[in-house]
């Protein structure tokens, strides 16, 4: 019977830290403000005695970094103020004079460094030596690693202790991104309540216009049944309250000939869905009152282009009858107005509710995968430190190859979760200067392409050593799912072909493989949201790719045949970078 082995300490550390940072993820777990997040983590690692992190972001020109928090003490700090004659909120580090924040930010990566190190990359030049007296840990390392919003590096997330070695990085770069995760979900809460505010004020506006305005306005049913009218409506109809229309129709107020009037109009507006403009006619109520009216009625329909109803307009023209070209155009533009106004209040209120759903939806999976991937590096960790016999016998009982098969399902796991937020969450264009050679290669590189599959990159000479104004993240995540799905296309080998070139304006980019081909009756389908034709797969890629290039003001087409392979192509505006 074998030994039960102790736990070495470096494993024990490991556990340690990776218990840590699960559960400062947990506290900050579903808090929607920034600065409570950063409070709850700084609170936390002060609690634990062990570990210290300095919170450092950006400023706006981004050539520098501010610390924004930090588990230093205030005494600590009040007495390097009084060292340095600078305030904490008042000092920067500036990147171009940096090692390891240089590092960190513009190159994305994470690094170890002795913690004395550190601190002299934070500390004014004259004022070194002091400063590291002052704060001095004995024998500490600290990771320093970047820290993100939606994809784009705005700080550094640093962590001190005495036990810290390389490969505690991941936890470490794993709490970053959950603080990441946090950090997006506070600002979309942000964003939906101020979209939530901007839609009440909309609300407003149109309850102060559908209240105000001296015209009739009137929303009917597919049955001619009033569901909302203004208080215009409602003076005409001789009732005191808008709401005492609603469920009835027009025989319940007007003459019989007039609502039958009314009512054939309505008919041929609902069932031919053409508007009825600016029809000039005698409006006569059940007491014999009469008005000469100028009415428009418009047929209203829903998502899917069904007629739900109408919308009328009758404007009192009995002393300006003669007026009419003129009145005609403003109750175009008013009705106009009105079904813009609906559209927007509409499609707002769906993009807020597809965007709340799917980064709750993201994050709360997120957090379960995190913990399934933490153990999973855990039992490799374990394996390792199995006597040699062991090993091999769980070598030999395909042990690694499980793990290495739990670990691929994390990954699309991962994929599926991020195209999700890709496809319902707002796009932020931001351009910088690159040149197609860098952005080709950056990408490809960061492919795994099998050894049967021959790569290559083509530069059209009008672009060549040609610095252009794009969003690099954007293309780089539309190029990253083409070249894997050209990859995954040609599992009996091929070539792989991406190709940057200047075609009237446009920078277009290519991806082209000698694949399977795509079906002709799917080509049309392919860039629909769900549509798949992987056994595995949530059909969110290629419309993800769409929504990314039109939000760069650009388009994405394909060319395929089956047996001969696929290409797509986008276009997106060529804008040249000025030089200095």
């Amino acid at each position: 019977m074998l030994k039960k082995e102790p736990i070495s300490k470096p494993l024990s550390d490991l556990i340690e830290i990776m218990q840590f940072t699960e559960n400062v993820s947990t506290k900050i777990h579903g808090i929607l403000d920034m600065d409570e997040i950063f409070r709850i983590v700084i609170d936390e690692f002060r609690k634990s005695k062990k570990y210290t992190c300095h919170i450092l972001l950006l400023t706006d020109d981004g050539k520098s970094l501010k610390v924004a928090d930090t588990t230093v003490s205030p005494l600590k700090i009040k007495a390097a103020e009084r060292l340095v004659g600078i305030k904490l909120k008042n000092f920067t580090i500036q990147l171009d004079d940096s090692k390891f924040f240089k590092q960190v930010v513009r190159e994305g990566k994470t690094i170890q460094a002795n913690v004395n190190d550190v601190m002299r990359e934070m500390s004014p030049q004259t004022m070194v030596s002091p400063i590291i007296q002052l704060f001095y840990f004995e024998n500490a390392m600290s990771i320093v690693t970047p820290l993100e919003l939606h994809g784009r590096i705005i700080g550094t997330f640093t962590m001190t202790s005495t036990t810290l070695a390389d490969y505690f990085i991941p936890s470490v770069s794993n709490l970053t991104r959950h603080i990441t995760s946090a950090l997006e979900l506070a600002e979309e809460n942000s964003s939906r309540l101020k979209t939530e505010r901007l839609l009440a004020r909309e609300r407003d506006l149109l309850q102060a216009l559908m209240d105000n305005i001296p015209d009739a306005i009137y929303f009917k049913d597919k049955n001619s049944r009033f569901i909302r009218i203004n208080t215009g409506q409602a003076k005409k109809l001789g009732i005191i309250s808008p709401e005492e229309a609603v469920g009835k129709t027009d025989f319940d107020f007007l003459t019989p000939e007039h609502a039958e009037d009314a009512s054939n109009d309505e008919l041929q507006v609902l069932k031919k869905n053409q508007p009825l403009i600016d029809k000039v006619e005698k409006s006569e109520r059940m007491n014999g009152q009469f008005r000469w009216v100028s009415t428009t009625k418009v047929p209203i329909k829903d998502q899917k282009g069904q007629t739900t109803g109408l919308v009328g307009i009758s404007r009192d023209i009995t002393e300006r009858k003669m007026m009419k070209d003129e009145l005609k155009r403003y109750s175009e533009n008013l009705e106009e107005l009105v079904r813009q106004k609906t559209e927007k209040l509409k499609e707002a209120e769906r993009l807020a509710a597809i965007g709340e759903t799917a980064a709750m939806v993201g994050h709360d999976l997120a957090n379960p995968l995190q913990v399934i991937s933490n153990q999973l590096y855990l039992g490799k960790r374990m394996l390792e430190q199995f006597p040699e016999e062991c090993k091999k016998v769980a070598i030999e009982r395909g042990v690694l190859q499980m793990f290495e098969s739990v670990a691929g399902q994390i990954y699309y796991m991962n994929k599926i979760i991020n195209d999700l937020r890709d496809f319902a969450m707002p796009i932020k264009y931001e351009p910088a200067a690159i040149d197609a050679e860098t952005l080709l290669t950056q990408t490809l590189s960061t492919i795994i392409v099998p050894e049967n599959v021959r790569s290559s990159i083509e530069i059209d000479e009008k672009l060549a050593s040609t610095k252009f104004m794009v969003d690099p993240n954007i293309l780089k995540r539309v190029l990253i799912n083409l070249l894997t799905n050209a990859v995954q296309a040609m599992p009996n080998g091929g070539k792989l072909t991406a190709k940057a070139g200047l075609e009237d304006g446009s920078i277009t980019l290519s991806v082209k493989d000698t694949g399977v081909g795509i079906p002709k009756e799917n080509l049309d389908k392919i860039f629909e949201p769900l549509f798949t034709t992987k056994a595995k797969g949530a059909g969110l890629g290629l419309a993800v790719c769409k929504r990314l290039i039109e939000a760069h003001e650009g388009s994405i087409s394909v060319e395929s045949e089956v047996g001969k392979g696929t290409v797509f192509t986008m276009h997106v505006p060529y804008r040249r970078a000025t030089s200095g």
